[in-house]
């Protein structure tokens, strides 16, 4: 879990190239039963395995379900509270082993804990909101803000700094005295942003001249498209190959390649998936979004 404690780089004159990278991870646990006789077994069935385990009355159960403050739970507290028949019963076990969008975002907070135990960010953590995001969704957050990357393949850029600080769930130094000074302590909408398009391209709004990131959707029928020459740039391609051409030199790349393209470089791009494009923001690029 990091922290972008981030002032600019040397405001708009100054700007160095932003940069990107991808990541991934994630495991899960088990429930299981005892093995019971079937009498429809082919083979002749196991005898009834018993298994001990400490059991919780329904009540108990309710009151630990209570205590976790998930909306998604409050019929199944109902239910144990109200009945303990086994038809009440039978249908909260339904309940539980059928998707529920609050149970997830607890399973999450249980992966990572598993993934980093011990961790003093564990706790820090359960304050965080856990984020989905659908493909080509994405996040802007300011300096301040704690976050952390859980599973899945993202690209990330950020503003030039040499001042990210750790808050947790790393083996990394982590400045507690420096960390208070500079997080945000305020909770905040989620700030899930949606591409505009832009020509041939579509562009994530963000209200920052650092940077300035794209998406492009690549034709190998299309003709080839001008990168602008007017500020450094990297190509990131994600899926398929893009080609990329420049004073007669050709070169290809795939997923998980990347180009660097420096200013005043003039350069076309076709090929056949998805690449990003990373620069700056140039006069006019800056989107209105009220503020940051």
């Amino acid at each position: 879990m990091r922290l972008r404690a981030g002032a600019r780089a040397g405001g708009r004159r100054g700007v160095a190239l932003p940069w990107a990278r991808h990541r991934n991870g994630v495991a899960t646990p088990a429930l299981r039963l005892p093995p019971l006789p079937r009498a429809s077994a082919p083979a002749p069935a196991p005898a009834p395995a018993p298994d001990f385990d400490s059991a919780i009355w329904p009540g108990e159960c309710a009151d630990l379900m209570d205590r976790l403050d998930v909306p998604d739970l409050r019929p199944f507290i109902g239910a144990l509270r109200d009945d303990v028949d086994q038809g009440a019963l039978r249908d909260v076990f339904t309940g539980f082993l059928s998707p529920c969008a609050g149970l997830a975002d607890f399973r999450a907070y249980l992966a990572v804990a598993r993934a980093h135990p011990g961790d003093p960010g564990l706790l820090p953590a359960l304050m965080l909101r856990h984020v989905r995001l659908a493909p080509g969704e994405a996040l802007c957050l300011g300096a301040g803000v704690p976050h952390a990357y859980l599973s899945g393949l993202g690209v990330e850029i950020m503003a030039s700094s040499d001042n990210v600080l750790r808050c947790g769930l790393t083996s990394k130094h982590i400045d507690r005295d420096e960390l208070l000074k500079v997080v945000r302590f305020s909770a905040l909408p989620t700030p899930v942003l949606l591409p505009r398009a832009e020509g041939d391209e579509h562009v994530y709004p963000a209200p920052v001249e650092d940077f300035r990131l794209s998406r492009m959707a690549l034709d190998a029928r299309a003709r080839p498209r001008p990168l602008g020459p007017g500020a450094p740039q990297i190509v990131l391609c994600t899926r398929g190959e893009a080609h990329l051409t420049s004073a007669g030199i050709s070169l290809r790349i795939g997923p998980g390649h990347a180009v660097y393209v420096p200013a005043r470089e003039r350069v076309t791009v076709t090929g056949q998936g998805t690449a990003f494009r990373a620069t700056v923001a140039l006069s006019g690029d800056r989107p209105d979004t009220g503020g940051h």
